[in-house]
């Protein structure tokens, strides 16, 4: 079963979050850090590293597939 599980690990003095993003999936599994503005609630702060870490996934596939001289 997949699974996102994304955990605030640090607040920065210039108005950034660190999150600690994690992946579960029957391929594997993946942890990193990601940092995003504070937009002010716990909902908004994590909606915020979801899309980050959407984005970074899409960016991730588009270069592995190069990689694999699948595009």
């Amino acid at each position: 079963m997949e699974n996102v599980e994304v955990i605030k690990i640090e607040e920065r003095r210039d108005a950034w979050l660190v999150y600690s993003v994690r992946l579960h999936a029957l391929a594997g599994e993946a942890e990193f850090s990601i940092a995003v503005r504070d937009h002010g609630t716990t909902v908004l702060n994590e909606a915020a590293a979801l899309r980050a870490t959407l984005g970074f996934v899409e960016e991730l596939e588009v270069s592995t597939r190069l990689r694999l001289g699948a595009i």
